[in-house]
């Protein structure tokens, strides 16, 4: 019939299954991600590298871009506010910086 030719013609179509297998992909790494995580960090890079993969993917497939520079530059912006997350968590579990004060005599406080 021409509606099973349809669906399998759109199957055939690597616009239409590409975005599709990636979009799995990327499904099956957030879920991986939490189960393994702690929560309080996974679930804002998770959501925050959600939308840069999305940006970057659809530029990647050819759709158009308003204004690409503030699009990459919201990227930007996102992949830093995800460093900053991961560096203040790794701070943390390290117990915070320490420095160590000598007095004149030699005596650490």
């Amino acid at each position: 019939s021409l509606f099973v030719r349809r669906k399998l013609a759109l199957l055939a179509n690597i616009k239409v299954w590409l975005p599709y297998l990636v979009n799995q992909c990327g499904s099956l790494l957030y879920y991986k991600t939490l189960a393994s995580s702690n929560l309080t960090l996974s679930v804002p890079i998770c959501n925050a590298m959600a939308m840069a993969f999305s940006s970057v993917t659809s530029v990647l497939l050819g759709e158009r871009v308003d204004r690409p520079g503030r699009a990459a530059g919201g990227v930007c912006l996102v992949l830093l506010g995800v460093a900053i997350c991961m560096y203040s968590s790794l701070e943390e579990e390290r117990g915070g910086t320490t420095t160590t004060t000598t007095t004149t005599t030699g005596e650490e406080l």
